[in-house]
């Protein structure tokens, strides 16, 4: 009971505090759309998460440009096997799939980097709306 007071009380302090504090406002619209997106993000594979993350532009640009050098790897590897026709036992084509293989873990552990965040982020708005129908219901 002693938490939950303690809780409702902080939450109206930091609630106080962040309205005084000139931060930008966030509607509840927009705090739905961050829960949901945090709970369909949560539902992604590592792969799919990449894709999202380049269609919505999120990740920053050391993302993007790891994502478009594994895809010039993924050419030159077509170019080797079936211009070339390399076999997978020639040796730039080992270090080439070697070296994407590499590449492509830090790219994937990147984007579950921003799964969690934004995941988290749908986590926190859900709170939010939690303490705010609390708080229009005089709890």
């Amino acid at each position: 009971m002693r938490l939950a007071i303690s809780l409702i009380g902080l939450t109206t302090v930091l609630w106080t505090t962040a309205w005084s504090a000139d931060l930008p406002t966030v509607s509840v619209d927009h705090l739905y759309y961050l829960r949901t997106r945090g709970e369909q993000v949560r539902k992604l594979s590592a792969d799919d998460m990449i894709d999202y993350c380049i269609g919505q532009k999120i990740g920053g640009r050391a993302f993007d440009d790891l994502y478009v050098q594994l895809f010039q790897m993924r050419i030159e590897l077509t170019r080797l096997q079936r211009i070339e026709g390399l076999s997978d036992d020639d040796t730039r084509v080992k270090a080439l799939k070697k070296t994407y293989a590499a590449e492509f873990t830090l790219l994937s552990d990147e984007a579950v980097r921003v799964q969690r965040g934004i995941m988290r982020e749908g986590v926190i708005a859900g709170e939010t709306l939690e303490a705010m129908g609390r708080a229009q219901q005089g709890r």
